[in-house]
């Protein structure tokens, strides 16, 4: 069975979907987070084995080659405490974990059946189709390798 942390990655990521329906995007207004989240911009890149990209360092990868992973929130203190986590992004897109080790990083992916790659988890927002996931995968195979 999934943990909280997932579904509360999954309404968090609903949250951040249908916030964006009012037919306007308020560049001024900050992402949805609790108050006492810290920025996910303040989140280090690189951390874990070897130095491997971090949730933050593969959402900004993401973004600046072209795919799409806006309004991150730093989901951090509610998600890691019990996924074992270090750090957790959650965007209109995906949400991304990443883990101290790879082992920790494929035992949380294997009970749930997400994309796992190195340390990082990668699950999708549920609109998202399947064409498109299978895009995101190739392209975080070749930023992460």
């Amino acid at each position: 069975m999934p943990s909280s942390g997932f579904f509360a990655a999954i309404v968090v990521s609903a949250a951040l979907l249908t916030a964006g329906c009012g037919g306007h995007t308020p560049a001024a207004e900050a992402p949805l987070a609790p108050a006492s989240a810290v920025s996910a911009s303040a989140l280090p890149d690189r951390q874990g084995e070897l130095g491997g990209l971090t949730a933050k360092g593969l959402i900004d990868a993401l973004n600046q080659a072209g795919f799409a992973a806006p309004n991150p929130v730093n989901a951090t203190a509610q998600d890691c405490p019990s996924a074992g986590c270090d750090q957790s992004v959650v965007t209109d897109t995906v949400s991304i974990k990443s883990f101290p080790t790879t082992g920790k990083a494929e035992i949380y992916a294997k009970d749930r059946g997400l994309f796992q790659v190195t340390t990082l988890v990668v699950s999708f927002a549920p609109p998202m189709a399947p064409a498109d996931q299978d895009r995101y995968r190739t392209e975080i195979l070749k930023l992460i390798n």
